[in-house]
């Protein structure tokens, strides 16, 4: 390849660069004469901006052409933007791979001097607008638009009747121009030459400027060097066929510099006398450039010129490795060492990401070339990262930091706090501690001074990382302790273990009433006289004389204070031993009060109940039912309210009907048997007083023996009550039995507010009731309200103001009890209980009752369902007629555990015939059948087994409260046939709460 021959007296620097164009860059080259640029900006601004990029290797050669290493447009930038070079000798100037425009063998021709061509796009042949055409003696004139023929000394385009060159933009968008042309001034000597750059005459410099890592191809040539100050600088590389052989340059005064790989040459190529460089049979030789000036790369031949060549600039420097050093989980600081720049620039410092450490995190601090390290927890052994120290003209250096991360002993892990749970006796299986030691130290296990468990004992599998907790005897509840788990070097942490024991029921001792009676246990209160039959009928009185123990009431409706079978009721204060109380005594004042019938054959005492405080004065107050009393006729039946007080005398039914002491509640109508059944209410209407429910199970409401019940407002004054006047709305409402025969009201109780609405509820009793077959029974559940209107059972059945319960089967007589279970399975919903003493689920007529949970909707409950485990649970009777169910009662938490337990009736026995009995069931959860006979023999509950034969004992049973007053719960049952003042004197047993019953 051929290049210029330099003869000119100027220095000349050739760059490429980037003229504003449409708004964007177009590569092209540029000269400059005598230091001064006559390079194009545009009119009226200041010298455009030059950014070398991507230009190719170029050079003139042979005849004038104008070559690229690639097709032109490839630095032309799609052919926008040429430069053609005139000369004095005219030569021809012919563009090749144009991609378009010219074609064959049409050549430009430029007769003028100095001339220059620019903006080419493409030749037209014929008329167009917008054209541009080049002026005689180089001058550019673009002023003009519309078509221009050639003419003398303009462009030929031989083979094209006429031709033009698009013009494609405005004036100041494509002008390249000084002083309204494009002079090269001072070309007046040299040509092209063929063979050579050749500085004939000394004291010139010429410099070509490419982008960086571009070259010049001097393949054939020679360079010679005669000046004495000549050089070529910033040449790195040199390359033979584009092979890397080492570097050459030249120095002061003609020397030349060898450095790196020797040089290899063919032929004659060498370094020749004289400071020549021959080049001679080479096809292919680059001079090649990696350094740069503020971007752009310069290759200088001959004597300085007029203007300096910009400074060399020289990169940074700095050690090329370094260390650090910091502890595990610790964090320090690095400034880059020894960093200097022999220019005086300033210096960046940065982390690529490819030079990021692997094993910490690294930010820049708060000094220019510092930068915080920290490592990944846990992290110890060697990391590195590499900093780039920049100048910011392009000279970069680096500097590798190794960083020693010493290790620290980390302290073991484990999760601060674990629950364990285990049942009461019995150990915890082996519970992994979970502790880990990132160091791989061997664990141990301590229990933390101060932190023993209160409740049990502790043993450690040091090997295993597990312990064993076991309670000590008959403990449960919450228990804890802390565990010092210490990886032997100083390193420790700790774990709380939070422990729940679960309660085990323990079996608890069945109960022998003869044991009662000694005053074992509790206290046996005895009837008056011979057919008193005492015990009829028992309840918890609440505090009647208010000295903070729980009173009783035991009913005796064969009691003849005022006629025979006048019936009587006794209230008997709490106390706290166990000595037999006899009715007699009381009779006279002494531990309570005694409370006689109205008249002969009355049966007051038929039922009694905690009345609640019914008119307000903070006393509890009674309530005595005597269903044969003939105040509206015969048998009407009545209930009598006597308020709470402190003392001792007899309070005669007679008084308390006119008003003294208490009220009087008449039957409606004869043989109504109103009072058969009686109940604290709860607060119905809520207006803040304690309602009562009175049943009269052969009203006449909905057919003969229909029955039905009343609600009784509660009130202060002692105004009698006419069942009359409640059945129209006045002071109560009536509920009404479903259908004839049915006998609702045979047994009534306040039920707890079952459907959670914030009122008490009611429960009636239908033991004839036929739903499930002839007197197969059913229970109505009455939700409060606060009117007086009369509820209809069959409204009732149909889901409306409450819910029907119906018998399982023919002849079970369900309901014949009937009465609030307290909360039994923990949901917050008040549950129920019904007796079915006629049930056959264990032979003939052993018995049974059922638990019902509470619920808010009104469809029925059949206790079939019932007795499948489907929304509450079933009670089996122990053997044939047991008769279990005859009675029941909530029996308050009797073993602590939260649930409401329950106690049932069964008037058959183990202590001979009749001699009765009653079981305690604890409360639970689920729906499976509880058999009385796993109660008999301690599991879920514990059985109190009568005193004698006939005594009929759980004929009557309740919840008694706290009697004795140590916080426990006690219960009564009555036993109407024991003889102990007489044949069928009766009797009651208090049974205290024992703390072996506690779970």
């Amino acid at each position: 390849m051929r290049h210029f021959v330099h003869n000119y007296r100027h220095f000349v620097r050739i760059l490429p660069t980037r003229l504003p164009i449409r708004d964007e860059w177009t590569k092209c080259l540029v000269f400059w004469t005598n230091g001064q640029a006559t390079h194009g900006y545009p009119e009226g601004k200041a010298e455009a901006n030059i950014s070398p990029q991507g230009a190719q290797v170029m050079a003139l050669g042979n005849n004038g052409t104008l070559r690229t290493n690639s097709a032109l447009r490839e630095i032309v930038n799609n052919n926008q933007a040429d430069i053609i070079i005139g000369t004095d000798a005219a030569e021809a100037f012919s563009f090749t791979d144009l991609n378009g425009g010219l074609s064959g063998d049409d050549t430009i021709r430029q007769f003028g001097k100095n001339d220059v061509l620019l903006n080419y796009r493409s030749i037209y042949d014929g008329n167009a607008d917008n054209l541009i055409d080049l002026g005689s003696n180089g001058l550019l004139d673009i002023d003009r638009a519309g078509p221009k023929r050639a003419g003398p000394d303009q462009i030929k385009l031989e083979g094209l009747g006429g031709g033009a060159l698009r013009y494609l933009g405005d004036k100041q968008g494509y002008s390249v121009y000084a002083d309204a042309s494009v002079r090269l001034t001072g070309l007046t000597e040299g040509t092209v030459n063929n063979d050579s750059f050749d500085a004939a005459k000394g004291g010139k410099a010429y410099s070509f400027l490419y982008d960086t890592a571009l070259g010049l191809n001097l393949g054939g040539d020679t360079i010679r060097n005669f000046g004495a100050d000549d050089r070529i600088v910033t040449t790195t590389k040199f390359f033979d066929g584009g092979n890397a052989n080492g570097t050459i340059g030249t120095g002061a005064n003609g020397v030349f510099d060898l450095s790196g790989t020797s040089v290899s040459m063919r032929g004659d190529d060498g370094v020749a006398n004289g400071g020549q460089i021959d080049i001679v049979g080479v096809s292919a030789l680059y001079l090649l450039s990696t350094m740069s000036v503020n971007g752009v790369t310069y290759y200088s031949y001959g004597s300085p010129p007029n203007t300096p060549l910009p400074p060399v600039n020289r990169a940074p420097t700095a050690p090329a490795t370094a260390t650090l050093s910091v502890q595990e989980d610790g964090r320090t600081t690095y400034s880059v060492i020894g960093a200097s720049d022999p220019d005086g620039d300033t210096l960046s410092y940065t982390v690529a990401a490819g030079d990021q450490p692997r094993h910490g995190t690294l930010v820049a601090g708060s000094q220019a070339g510092s930068f915080d390290y920290t490592p990944n927890p846990d992290f110890a052994g060697e990391d590195s990262f590499t900093i780039t120290i920049s100048d910011g003209k392009g000279g970069t250096t680096q500097q590798r930091v190794t960083t020693t991360v010493t290790p620290v002993n980390d302290a073991p892990t484990a999760a601060a706090s674990v629950a364990v749970t285990t049942s009461e006796d019995t150990a915890t299986a082996a519970t992994r501690i979970g502790a880990t030691d990132i160091d791989g130290d061997t664990l141990t296990y301590s229990i933390k001074v101060g932190s023993t468990p209160a409740k049990g004992s502790v043993a450690f599998d040091q090997r295993a990382g597990t312990f064993v907790y076991t309670p000590n005897a008959d403990r449960n509840g919450a228990d804890a302790f802390t565990i010092v788990i210490s990886d032997g070097q100083g390193g420790t942490t700790e774990q709380r273990v939070d422990l729940t024991i679960t309660p085990v029921q323990d079996r608890i001792a069945n109960i022998d009433l003869n044991d009662i009676a000694a005053g074992k246990g509790g206290f046996k209160i005895i009837g008056q006289t011979t057919f008193d039959n005492a015990g009829s009928s028992v309840s918890d009185a609440g505090d009647i004389n208010g000295d903070g123990l729980a009173d009783l009431i035991i009913g005796a409706l064969g009691n003849d204070a005022n006629g025979q079978n006048s019936g009587t009721a006794y209230v008997v204060f709490g106390k706290t031993d166990s000595v037999t109380v006899d009715l007699n005594a009381v009779a006279n004042g002494t531990g309570g009060f005694k409370i006689a019938g109205q008249a002969a054959l009355d049966n007051a005492g038929s039922s009694v109940s905690n009345a609640g405080d019914v008119n307000g004065d903070g006393l509890a107050d009674l309530i005595v039912g005597s269903d044969s009393n003939d105040a509206n006729g015969q048998n009407s039946g009545a209930a009598y309210v006597v308020f709470g007080k402190t003392d001792g005398t007899t309070i005669d039914l007679n008084a308390v009907a006119n008003g003294t002491g208490g009220f009087k509640i008449a039957g409606q109508a004869a043989f109504d048997y109103a009072g058969v059944s009686v109940s604290t209410a709860g607060d119905v209407n809520g207006d803040g007083f304690t309602d009562l429910i009175v049943g009269a199970y052969l009203n006449d409401a909905n057919g003969s023996d229909s029955g039905a019940a009343y609600v009784v407002f509660g009130k202060t004054d002692g105004g009698a009550i006419d069942l009359n006047a409640v059945a129209n709305g006045t002071g109560g409402f009536k509920i009404a039995g479903q259908t004839a025969t049915d006998l609702a009201g045979i047994s009534v109780s306040n039920a707890g507010d079952v459907n959670g609405d914030g009122r008490a509820d009611l429960i009636v009793g239908a033991y004839s009731n036929d739903t499930n077959g002839r007197n197969s029974g059913a229970t109505y559940v009455v939700f409060g309200k606060k009117d007086g209107g009369t509820i209809d059972l069959n409204a009732v059945a149909n889901g409306t103001a409450g819910f029907k319960i119906s018998g399982q089967a023919e002849g079970d007589f369900a309901s014949n009890s009937v009465s609030t279970a307290g909360d039994v399975n923990g949901d917050g919903l008040t549950d129920l209980i019904v007796g079915a003493f006629y049930n056959d689920a264990n032979d003939q007529n052993s018995g049974a009752a059922y638990v019902v949970f509470g619920k808010t909707d009104g469809t029925m409950v059949d206790l079939n369902t019932v007795a499948n485990g489907i929304g509450g649970f079933k009670i089996v009777g122990q053997a044939a007629f047991d008769y279990a169910g005859v009675s029941v009662s909530h029996a308050g938490d009797v073993n602590g555990d939260g649930l409401t337990d329950l106690i049932v009736g069964a008037y058959d026995g183990a202590n001979g015939n009749d001699s009765g009995a009653a079981y305690v069931v604890f409360g639970k959860k689920d729906g499976t059948t509880i058999d009385l006979n796993a109660v008999a023999n301690g599991t879920g509950g514990f059985k109190i087994a009568g005193q004698a034969g006939a005594d009929f004992a759980g004929i009557s049973v309740s919840n008694a409260g706290d009697v004795n007053g140590d916080g426990l719960v006690d219960l009564i049952v009555g036993a109407t046939g024991n003889d102990a003042n007489g044949n069928d004197s009766g009797a009651a047993y208090v049974i205290y709460g024992s703390s072996d019953w506690l779970i």
